[in-house]
C-alpha cells in the first residue's frame, strides 16, 4: 500500500493549463514527466512557459528556471511582472518593462514595483543564470536543488543552448543531455519533480508550415536532435501566422505523448505581452 501511495505522489499533477479544450484531454504537468515546448524563434515558447510558471506559482508550487536563452530579467521576470499586473487590471506589457516603461500613471508604476517585489521575495521561485555545459549541467541543477530551491518543477529555456567543453558534436551531446535530464527528474529527486524544456522547430518545419493553410506538426518537427521529440513525455508546439498574432490568437499542438491521448490542435487567445493564454470559447461566452 505504501508503494502505491508513493507512486501516486510521484505522478501527481502539478498544474493544468486552464484551457478546457486541452485540460479535458491532457492531464497537464505531472511529477516525473518532462514536457517539451517547441516553436519558431520569437514564436511564444518562452512566453507559454512563463504562463505555466505563473500558474505553478499561484498553485503554491516551487519552480526553478534556468534561463539559457537570454537573461532572466528580460526573458522571464518582465513576463511574470506583466502577468501579475494584467490580472490586477493593469495593461503593462513585458516589452514596456524591457524598454524601461514601468507604467503611465503612478498607480501603474506602483503596481509594477509591488509585482517586482513579490517576485523577488517569492521563495518558491529561483533562477539559474550561468552558461550550461553538458559535462556538468546536472551538477549545477542538483546543487541549486539542494542549496537554494527544492523545486517541484524545473524549467530549462532552452536546453539546445547547452555547450560542451570537449568538442563533441552538437547533435550527439544534446541527445545525451535530454536523456540525462529526463532520468534526473524521474529518478534522482525526492519528491520527484516535473520538467519543462523549450526548443526550436526545425527550419524546414517552419518553412513548410508557413506555406500551408492546414498546418500540422509531427515527430519530425523538432530541431537539432530527435530527442527533443523522443525523450519528453509530452511535446507541445506553439505556432501562429502573422495574421493570427495580430489578432491575439495562436495554436497549441500536441505533437507527441507517451502516456495519454493527444489533443487536437487548439486555437487559443494569446496575449503575448502579458504571458496570458485562454480559451477562445471563454471569450465568445463573455
Amino acid at each position: 500500500m505504501k508503494s502505491v501511495r508513493l507512486k501516486r505522489q510521484h505522478k501527481e499533477s502539478c498544474f493544468v493549463l486552464g484551457i478546457p479544450e486541452i485540460d479535458n484531454v491532457w492531464a497537464g504537468i505531472r511529477r516525473t514527466h518532462m514536457v517539451g515546448i517547441i516553436g519558431p524563434p520569437k514564436g511564444g515558447k518562452t512566453t507559454l512557459s512563463a504562463y505555466m510558471v505563473h500558474r505553478l506559482l499561484k498553485a503554491g508550487r516551487r519552480v526553478a528556471v534556468w534561463a539559457m536563452e537570454g537573461s532572466a530579467e528580460e526573458s522571464w521576470i518582465n513576463k511574470l511582472i506583466a502577468a501579475i499586473c494584467f490580472e490586477q487590471g493593469y495593461n503593462i506589457t513585458s516589452k514596456d518593462l524591457a524598454d524601461g516603461l514601468a507604467g503611465k500613471t503612478e498607480e501603474e508604476r506602483r503596481a509594477v514595483i509591488n509585482a517586482r517585489l513579490a517576485i523577488a521575495q517569492n521563495e518558491n521561485l529561483s533562477f539559474i543564470e550561468e552558461t550550461g555545459y553538458v559535462e556538468d549541467f546536472l551538477d549545477v541543477i542538483d546543487g541549486h536543488y539542494k542549496t537554494f530551491n527544492r523545486f517541484d518543477c524545473l524549467v530549462v529555456d532552452s536546453l539546445l543552448n547547452l555547450q560542451t567543453k570537449t568538442g563533441r558534436k552538437k547533435t550527439e551531446y544534446l541527445s545525451s543531455a535530454y536523456i540525462l535530464l529526463k532520468n534526473y527528474i524521474e529518478h534522482e529527486l525526492t519528491p520527484r519533480a516535473a520538467c519543462i524544456a523549450t526548443a526550436q522547430f526545425k527550419q524546414e518545419a517552419i518553412k513548410e508550415a508557413r506555406n500551408k493553410t492546414d498546418i500540422s506538426f509531427d515527430e519530425t518537427s523538432g530541431g537539432e536532435t530527435a530527442e527533443t521529440i523522443r525523450t519528453p513525455d509530452n511535446v507541445l508546439g506553439i505556432f501562429s501566422t502573422p495574421e493570427e498574432r495580430d489578432n491575439h490568437v495562436t495554436t497549441i499542438y500536441h505533437i507527441a505523448s507517451r502516456h495519454s491521448e493527444q489533443f487536437k490542435p487548439v486555437q487559443v487567445r494569446a496575449l503575448f505581452g502579458y504571458a496570458q493564454f485562454s480559451s477562445l470559447n471563454e471569450i465568445a461566452e463573455q
